[in-house]
């Protein structure tokens, strides 16, 4: 299998947390931002992700993806949570994306090398928010914080109580989560950085209460969650601004839920 993402793409970080989860192996291609003909060529439009499995079939948009793939896992929506998992999911996808894109965007802008691909985001974003919305966004970044807080509140309570957001074992809800939070750790300034307004010393103080960092730390590295890599392919664009491809993965690695005995190598 081989899925076609934006590294930053909450939507496809979930899929590819997803893949994990159910222990299929699959390779990742990271899409030029500017430069999205593999995937016109795949589907005839321009949107992450996009996974082709096996058999050559093409399977486009995230919530297709994750139907396709829990068909092959059904544990990761244990009877009779299929409706709860699913709204879950679907919170994320929706009402948590919102805070979460808005406080990332700004960030993953910055992260194109190229002007170009810089001023087509910026178009692409203002055609759909109005123009000047990304610098309104960094502007209201206390705001779109607090917003996360709020929305993940619930989350937080759970996560006091249970290990996993649906019980002892991961689910598609616990996938959902994994791509929000990972969308904002690509998309987030450093932690020094934040660190020089704020006591708190990590970047999931901004947005998470105790009991989610708790859960995050608790399935450190190398134990589940996260999918493993044969290569570095969760480095953003290369800018002089950010930190180095190591200190990125380690980030990424310290974010993620890690307890699964056959994580993703791709």
């Amino acid at each position: 299998m081989k899925l076609y993402r934006f590294p930053y793409s909450c939507y496809a970080l979930k899929v590819q947390c997803l893949l994990g989860l159910a222990g299929l192996r699959a390779d990742v291609e990271d899409v030029p931002y500017g430069d999205r003909s593999a995937l016109v060529k795949l589907t005839g439009d321009l949107y992450v992700p996009v996974l082709v499995d096996g058999s050559g079939t093409v399977h486009v948009d995230s919530r297709a993806i994750c139907q396709f793939i829990v068909a092959q896992a059904p544990q990761l929506i244990p009877a009779p949570l299929d409706g709860p998992v699913w709204a879950y999911a679907d919170f994320c996808d929706n009402v948590l994306e919102d805070p979460c894109f808005k406080l990332a965007a700004p960030a993953i802008r910055r992260s194109f090398p190229r002007p170009a691909d810089r001023a087509l985001y910026t178009l692409i974003k203002e055609r759909k928010y109005g123009r000047g919305c990304v610098e309104a966004w960094e502007a209201s970044a206390t705001s779109l914080r607090e917003a996360a807080r709020a929305a993940l509140a619930p989350s937080e309570r759970t996560l006091r109580a249970s290990a996993f957001l649906f019980g002892a074992r991961p689910t598609l809800a616990d996938a959902a989560l994994w791509g929000q939070l990972a969308m904002l750790r690509f998309g987030s300034i450093s932690p020094e950085a934040q660190c020089q307004s704020s006591k708190n010393t990590t970047w999931m103080h901004w947005t998470t209460g105790p009991a989610t960092r708790t859960w995050v730390s608790r399935h450190g590295p190398n134990r589940g969650l996260s999918p493993r890599y044969s290569s570095p392919m969760l480095r953003p664009p290369t800018q002089a601004s950010w930190p180095s491809t190591t200190t990125i993965l380690r980030w990424l690695r310290k974010l993620i839920w890690n307890r699964f005995a056959r994580p993703l190598v791709v």
